[in-house]
């Protein structure tokens, strides 16, 4: 696999931002000496997305391509991303996402001289068109920017996850992966569905290789966050969904952290799980509704709530399946330490 960084951009009727985040690409800094690409990939786009990628990219002496991949969904399009990639790193960069200057030479930078780093993650900051609600600072990882970490650096063995925006990928991990068998648990984004975690699925299971994750201030960007997805009632909703993908990245952690005894079987038995997920819901209602007169927007137990509930539903969902999940993540752990 030749040295060098593959940029990979899903679009779904991106042409209203895909100029505008391939203007900041084009500008990108102390890349003399490495090779890199931009593909764009078009996951069934109705509008002029593809046209406009071409039509916005001005630099020679970095090719452009667009792929297209007609099965809807940020999973199918992450994947035929990294399946059309050419080089040893892969950078993940949102259709909503202004990179820094010198992000990819920060990018190679890290994955060069650090072997045992399987992925890295950046800085987001929100970038909006007025004010930020006051309630979205305690929340803003939420809508992945923020600090990932006090720091930067390796992040401790108990984080499993990194934001899928900026996100800095080894390919030859995801190589590894595939070879290993692993499939995708979580469903992730399709159209308009809020469903999510993918991104972390990506992060455990590389865990599960034994690979380390870093945390790069330096490689800033500036996420485009719509006023539509600034209210308080689109967040419950993204909770909801973080507390259904939880169900099966516990299942991961599980494995990554060596649990053992009660720790274990608490997770992995149905039952007890879905029985601790069940107390774990009636426990947020009281302060819930303590709160709920004095905070309409921003009261945390609310959020609180509404992740507990997508857990517990997401579990009772998943009654039949859970078994087979928790083998399947057993067996991809066994294969990749071998």
């Amino acid at each position: 696999m030749k040295s060098g960084v593959s940029v990979i951009i899903c679009c779904y009727n991106s042409e209203s931002t895909i100029d505008l985040v391939l203007e900041h690409l084009s500008g990108q800094k102390n890349t003399e000496s490495i090779e890199w690409e931009v593909i764009v990939v078009d996951n069934a786009s109705t509008d002029r997305t593809a046209e406009v990628a071409r039509d916005s990219w001005t630099r020679q002496d970095v090719e452009l391509r667009v792929v297209h991949e007609g099965n809807p969904g940020l999973q199918n399009a992450r994947i035929k991303g990294l399946s059309s990639a050419q080089y040893s790193v892969a950078v993940f960069v949102d259709d909503d996402n202004l990179m820094s200057d010198h992000y990819i030479a920060l990018a190679h930078e890290i994955m060069t001289s650090h072997s045992g780093v399987g992925q890295a993650g950046g800085l987001g900051v929100a970038r909006t068109s007025g004010e930020l609600p006051g309630w979205f600072r305690a929340n803003e990882a939420a809508y992945a920017v923020g600090p990932q970490a006090e720091q930067k650096g390796y992040l401790p063995a108990s984080r499993s996850y990194i934001h899928g925006a900026g996100s800095v990928l080894r390919k030859e991990v995801w190589d590894k992966l595939i070879d290993c068998g692993f499939e995708f648990l979580l469903a992730g984004r399709t159209g308009k569905s809020l469903a999510s975690g993918e991104d972390s699925e990506i992060t455990h299971a590389l865990r599960l290789a034994g690979y380390s994750l870093w945390y790069e201030p330096e490689m800033r960007f500036e996420h485009i966050i719509p006023d539509q997805r600034l209210k308080w009632s689109y967040l419950k909703k993204l909770a909801r969904e973080f507390g259904k993908s939880a169900v099966v990245l516990n299942l991961y952690d599980v494995r990554i952290q060596n649990k053992r005894g009660w720790d274990r079987i608490k997770v992995q038995s149905w039952l007890i799980a879905f029985g601790i997920s069940i107390y774990n819901l009636f426990k947020c209602i009281p302060p819930y509704l303590v709160l709920r007169s004095r905070y309409r927007e921003g009261n945390r137990a609310e959020y609180n709530l509404r992740y507990r509930a997508g857990y517990s539903q997401h579990m009772l969902k998943l009654a039949a399946r859970y078994p087979g999940f928790r083998k399947k993540i057993a067996a991809l752990h066994k294969k990749l330490i071998l």
